[in-house]
């Protein structure tokens, strides 16, 4: 497909999807974000060892979402609620593999690079860091759908969006903002009103996670999931709708 795809269409495309189908989208992803609270609030009490198995395990968690809720956006024959625990197979595997993958090599590289050229030069390469993401976001909703793996197409095709991808992260940072931004403020921030037990604020933020994380990540993989469609096209091979 050679037409220009807009991610600010196709985000806004996400945002009325998700918001006609919040039930489904809080359901699916309820075992995400209680598993995930679980993680963090173990890994408060039990130090740091903790910590390193929670990153190594929430790529994963996430993924039993991502994926479904990639095909809910794309095949209709995957929408509906399916019971509280998520599946998790080759697909979960995969997608939660390679995340896990990129996000260890860049932090290895990045580190070792700190301690042989100085800070600011690692500073200048982690730029580098959304070249990374456009080049390999493909990947992610073509293992979801089953779909043929093409990294090099990937690829290309990812990094030609990047003018696109800085206005729509542009708008979306300003929303972000003006959303977050007031919370923020009155439980760091303001002498009124502000929290200044610890205890609060967690309970305050995972509330928030809570009630609007589920929304918040839908949105954006259906963000992901109509560029796929819209960029390269879904294989109608039978496969993605198993």
């Amino acid at each position: 497909m050679n037409k220009e795809v807009s991610v600010l269409a196709c985000g806004y495309k996400a945002i009325i999807f998700v918001f006609s189908h919040p039930k489904d989208c809080v359901l699916l992803a309820a075992p995400y974000i209680l598993m995930t609270s679980v993680l963090y609030l173990f890994s408060r009490f039990l130090g740091t060892w903790f910590g390193y198995v929670s990153q190594i395990a929430t790529p994963f968690l996430y993924a039993t979402f991502a994926v479904s809720w990639h095909r809910y956006s794309l095949l209709p024959s995957s929408r509906g609620y399916r019971g509280f625990w998520p599946e998790f197979g080759k697909r979960e595997f995969l997608f939660g593999s390679l995340s896990l993958g990129i996000t260890v090599t860049l932090r290895v590289f990045f580190e070792s690079l700190s301690q042989v050229i100085g800070a600011v030069v690692v500073i200048l390469l982690g730029l580098s860091v959304p070249v990374v993401a456009l080049a390999t976001f493909l990947l992610f909703p073509a293992i979801a759908l089953d779909q043929p793996i093409k990294p090099i197409e990937f690829m290309k095709k990812g990094l030609t969006m990047y003018k696109s991808f800085i206005k729509a992260l542009l708008v979306f940072a300003v929303v972000a903002f003006l959303v977050r931004g007031p919370l923020e403020y009155m439980v760091f921030d303001d002498p009124e009103y502000g929290f200044t037990d610890q205890s609060k604020k967690d309970i305050l933020f995972l509330l928030y996670d809570v009630l609007l994380g589920p929304l918040l990540l839908a949105v954006t993989v259906s963000t992901i999931s109509f560029l796929y469609k819209d960029v390269i096209g879904l294989e109608s091979d039978g496969k993605a709708e198993n």
